[in-house]
């Protein structure tokens, strides 16, 4: 049994990882800050002597399953991870020997006062680097996650005959929001295909194939665990690179 503690700061509580998270996802976060080493550890990862530093852990996803309790599925487990690594909270490295997962800015959030202090005397040009190399990271997730939202409202245009437009505040708000929890183009297209094959003859339910019903977050991933057998139908469509 690990002893010890972390510190969980209030500020926490106003960053989007911890507003926009399901009630799973905020227990998988504390339970991989519980996880992590919080001195220097020697493991074996990719068959080789590994130094496992402050802040990472080699783990797996029933090891984390496991250390989080009853009420957490595998599934919830990889979705978050994805999320946090796309919130650029954690990195996330899986291989056969196990998952490597580092907590980015860790020795920031639970180090001492004179290890935070020193942290802030840092020179202000790699302060400004930083920052710079963040802008270019939040640039390519917003030009990546445009194209994707293009690609996903092309698709179900192309299967319902629409002209829904993929840059509405709210088309965007429904689409990035799943994107942020990790799930890919595919899960999207096995939702339209879904719920096409269910409600394109329904004169009552074709109303509701559109962005705001398929990908709000209360109903989309329930639609993607729904039985798939009924929907296979060979898609004519040109999948954009």
């Amino acid at each position: 049994m690990t002893n010890g503690w972390i510190k969980l700061h209030r500020a926490l509580k106003d960053k989007a990882i911890w507003k926009c998270s399901t009630p799973e996802q905020k227990s998988i976060l504390i339970t991989l800050l519980m996880m992590a080493n919080h001195e220097p550890k020697e493991w074996e990862w990719k068959g080789k002597k590994f130094m496992c530093n402050p802040g990472q852990m080699i783990t797996s996803l029933e090891s984390i399953k496991e250390e989080a309790g009853k009420g957490i599925s595998i599934q919830g487990i990889r979705t978050s991870l994805q999320r946090f690594q796309n919130l650029e909270f954690l990195t996330n490295e899986s291989t056969k020997t196990g998952r490597l997962v580092t907590i980015i800015n860790w020795e920031s959030y639970q180090s001492n006062k004179k290890n935070q202090q020193s942290n802030q005397q840092r020179p202000n040009k790699e302060l400004t680097t930083n920052k710079n190399d963040k802008n270019v990271r939040n640039k390519y997730i917003v030009e990546k996650n445009l194209h994707l939202t293009t690609k996903i409202i092309e698709y179900l245009n192309n299967k319902i005959g629409s002209q829904y437009r993929p840059d509405t505040f709210e088309t965007q708000k429904h689409i990035n929001g799943r994107l942020a929890e990790g799930y890919k183009f595919t899960d999207f297209k096995k939702v339209v295909d879904l719920k096409v094959a269910q409600w394109k003859g329904d004169s009552k339910m074709k109303k509701f194939l559109r962005p705001n019903t398929l990908f709000n977050q209360s109903k989309f991933e329930s639609y993607l665990n729904e039985p798939y057998e009924e929907c296979q139908e060979e898609s004519q469509y040109v999948e954009l690179h």
